[in-house]
């Protein structure tokens, strides 16, 4: 896919300002820092099985990643998990009623007023058009909708920007002034740069990032966490990965 057509998930992410970092009611923007670096999350316990393709969100009342879903070595998961950045712990969510069948590329958010994780569409052997909930207070699933469309796009045309390249992580901002692009691949080439598109200038920019780095990899999710960083999971490198990583603005 050309990076002069991309192409977002609506909703994708919750109220996380992604390509900016959020400090009360002040926000920073990215460009604002010189200084990033790569730190592996390795949690206490055993956490997600390697994936492809997982739904992600950020629950910002408890400061925890939240994924669903993808396909693993066993096929097509529904298997739901949430990371806790102060106790360093995976949690799997699990639920007494049924949930989402099996599936990769679902879009996922967090909602603050009903304390819920929401989760629509993605693909298996099939391509959903459902819409479910996972509300976190009760640890139940409940199917909300059948839904017809929840995608976006938008066009832009500039001059300085990444290769083009398929299968990378994207996060948006809410307020839909920042992206950042994160890995994928270029003809058969795995990648692990990072980019910022900002969408006033319609300019891309590259953070040059030092030191310790994750795997190249593609089919990989992310998030921004205010306060934090960008933070990366599984997909595929050398090998199906569920690794955990925080990209953070020194």
């Amino acid at each position: 896919m050309s990076f002069s057509r991309r192409r977002f998930l609506a909703g994708a992410i919750g109220a996380a300002g992604i390509g900016t970092l959020a400090i009360g009611y002040s926000t920073y923007k990215l460009f604002q820092y010189e200084a990033f670096s790569w730190q592996p999350l390795n949690s206490r316990n055993h956490g997600p099985a390697v994936r492809l393709n997982p739904s992600m969100a950020y629950d910002h009342q408890t400061d925890q990643v939240l994924v669903f879903g993808g396909s693993g070595q066993g096929g097509f998961l529904n298997d739901a998990w949430s990371y806790d950045f102060e106790t360093n712990w995976w949690t799997e969510l699990t639920s007494q009623a049924k949930g989402p069948d099996a599936r990769r590329n679902a879009t996922a958010h967090y909602d603050e007023d009903q304390d819920c994780m929401h989760v629509a569409g993605g693909e298996s052997d099939i391509v959903y058009h459902d819409h479910w909930t996972y509300d976190l207070t009760t640890q139940t699933w409940v199917k909300i909708s059948e839904v017809t469309d929840i995608k976006a796009r938008y066009q832009v045309s500039m001059a300085h920007h990444p290769q083009p390249r398929v299968d990378y992580a994207e996060a948006q901002a809410v307020n839909e002034q920042q992206v950042l692009v994160y890995g994928g691949s270029q003809q058969m080439q795995l990648l692990n740069d990072v980019w910022v598109f900002d969408q006033q200038s319609e300019q891309w920019s590259e953070l040059n990032i030092a030191g310790q780095q994750p795997e190249a990899r593609e089919r990989h999710r992310a998030v921004w966490v205010p306060g934090r960083g960008l933070v990366v999971f599984g997909g595929l490198g050398q090998q199906p990965l569920n690794d955990l990583w925080l990209l953070k603005a020194a």
